[in-house]
This record gives structure tokens, C-alpha cells and sequence, in this order.
């Protein structure tokens, strides 16, 4: 009996031994199921990439659906945003370059050289020259015309053009009659008044080219 009795206890030993190495078995293989499931999920992903990135600019999903509406609606706004603002810019520069050259180039030349005429160049830096208007007009359509995209007010984008023209213009006078050996007084008046000027006809040129693509685009 007593045999017996230790037969069944060691049986009892083995069978929950067995049964604790089951149990570590198969969290072992829940855990690398999951570690598998997860595997494949990133590959699933990655093989995806290109379509999704075709899909982006075909505007169709993964799916072979066509992307919703508004997400289309928003791209096509943002197209023709740009191309308002676009159309401003290249309005705001051609208007500067016209008037300034009429200005600098004939009108107001022969005060120039009177005034200042020892520190002019023979030959302006043209790339120079180029830069600048570049980023004035850049500056003029940021100021004054792309805050007033509602088409109607005029008045308010005149009035910001000329204000920026004359800070932009005023800052360069004033530093120079501030450091510059017998910097003409008048001549900066002049030159600040004529920013002023230029500015809001150059703002002027960039409303109309971009109420102008706005009637286009509608």
C-alpha cells in the first residue's frame, strides 16, 4: 500500500509537471503568434507603400476608390490659392519696375546725381538690383495685397502698399541722413514720398492681377 500510495503521489508530480510545461508551451507559442501576427501586419504595411503613395496622386485610395470629395476640393483650393497669389506677385513687380525705371531712369535722375551724385555708381549692379525687387514686391503682396483676398477692399490694400513703402523707404533715408556725411534732406523727403507712392500702385497692380485670377478660376 504504501508503494502504491507513492507510485500515485509521484504520478501527481509528473502530471502537473507536465501540465506546468503545457501551460509555458503555449504562452511560448501565444507569444511568438503574436510576434508573427505583428510581423506580418508591418510587412502588410510596407508592401502597401507604393500603392498608397500611387494612390496619392491618382486620387485613389488603397482600395481602388476614388478619395473623398472634400480632400479633392481642399487640393483644387490650395491650386488656385497659389495661383492668385501667383498672379499678385508677378502684378505687384511689373508695376514697381515700370514705374521705378520711368522714375530712377529719366524723371527723377538728374536730382539723384545732384544730390548724391558722388556715391552713385557708373553702371548699377544689376543682380543687385534684381534681388531687390524681387523681394520688395514679395514683401508689398505678403503686407498689403494677400491679407485683402475677399475681392472688395481697395482702399485698405492702397492704404497698407503706401504704408509699407513708406517705413520700407523712411528706414533707408533716415539711416543715411543718420550716418551718411551731408545726406541731402530733401532729396530723402523726395525718395520717401516716391515710396510711398510706388508702393501703393505697385499693391494697386497686385490687387488687380489678383481679382483678375480670381474671376478666371471661378
Amino acid at each position: 500500500m504504501k508503494v502504491r500510495r507513492e507510485g500515485d503521489e509521484l504520478s501527481e508530480k509528473t502530471l502537473i509537471t507536465n501540465q506546468g510545461a503545457d501551460a509555458k508551451t503555449r504562452r511560448r507559442t501565444s507569444r511568438y503568434g503574436l510576434h508573427l501576427e505583428g510581423a506580418r501586419t508591418v510587412f502588410s504595411r510596407i508592401a502597401r507603400l507604393p500603392t498608397e503613395s500611387v494612390s496619392a496622386q491618382t486620387g485613389l485610395q488603397a482600395d481602388g476608390h476614388r478619395q473623398p470629395v472634400s480632400s479633392r476640393r481642399d487640393h483644387k483650393t490650395l491650386e488656385v490659392l497659389v495661383d492668385k497669389n501667383l498672379a499678385a506677385y508677378a502684378g505687384t513687380a511689373i508695376v514697381m519696375v515700370l514705374l521705378d525705371l520711368f522714375w530712377l531712369g529719366g524723371l527723377a535722375k538728374p536730382m539723384y546725381q545732384q544730390g548724391i551724385g558722388h556715391l552713385m555708381a557708373d553702371k548699377p549692379i544689376v543682380g543687385v538690383a534684381v534681388l531687390f525687387y524681387l523681394l520688395y514686391a514679395l514683401g508689398v503682396v505678403i503686407f498689403a495685397v494677400a491679407p485683402q483676398h475677399d475681392g472688395t477692399n481697395w482702399p485698405v490694400t492702397l492704404g497698407m502698399g503706401a504704408l509699407f513703402g513708406f517705413f520700407a523707404y523712411a528706414t533707408y533715408n533716415l539711416t543715411n541722413l543718420a550716418t551718411l556725411r551731408d545726406w541731402p534732406v530733401r532729396l530723402s523727403l523726395i525718395d520717401m514720398s516716391w515710396g510711398t507712392f510706388v508702393s501703393a500702385m505697385s499693391a494697386a497692380g497686385g490687387k488687380a492681377a489678383f481679382d483678375w485670377a480670381t474671376r478666371t478660376s471661378s
